[in-house]
């Protein structure tokens, strides 16, 4: 099933990224325990990402998700651990947060607009992306 994910996105940064995360997100989860390749290749990737995507205003909404789920589902998968096992995993997540945190200060908004009162749709972004003010900086 993983395969057929992450073919879906296959090609460029999405592609890896996608990739990177269903394979550290998985191996934690079946109780396979901390992989640390899979941890390396995830900061890599997103570092790849912070500057593939650098001066664009939109990146794909299934990036997004994985950006967001990022802190939550790696916490959460510490509770399955116990000892070092589990705060190696939190620590990885603290690390993963600090990758992240800037794109989630950067004012995302979906293209329906920010949501504020009075602000309307921008036809600048495509259906299914996310207009982003400022993506990854400093990662």
């Amino acid at each position: 099933m993983r395969e057929q994910q992450v073919g879906a996105y296959a090609g460029g940064p999405l592609g890896e990224l996608v990739g990177a995360w269903l394979s550290f997100d998985e191996g934690l989860r079946s109780g396979s325990g901390f992989d640390v390749e899979a941890y390396e290749r995830l900061r890599r990737v997103l570092r790849g990402c912070a500057v593939a995507w650098a001066g664009c205003d939109a990146v794909p909404r299934e990036g997004a998700n994985v950006l967001v789920d990022v802190f939550p589902a790696t916490e959460a998968n510490a509770r399955l651990y116990e000892g070092e096992a589990a705060d190696q995993v939190m620590e990885a997540a603290y690390e993963l947060h600090a990758l992240v945190v800037p794109a989630s200060r950067c004012g995302i908004r979906t293209a329906g607009g920010s949501g504020k009162p009075g602000d309307r749709a921008s036809s600048a972004a495509a259906p299914g992306r996310l207009r982003v003010w400022s993506l990854l900086r400093g990662a």
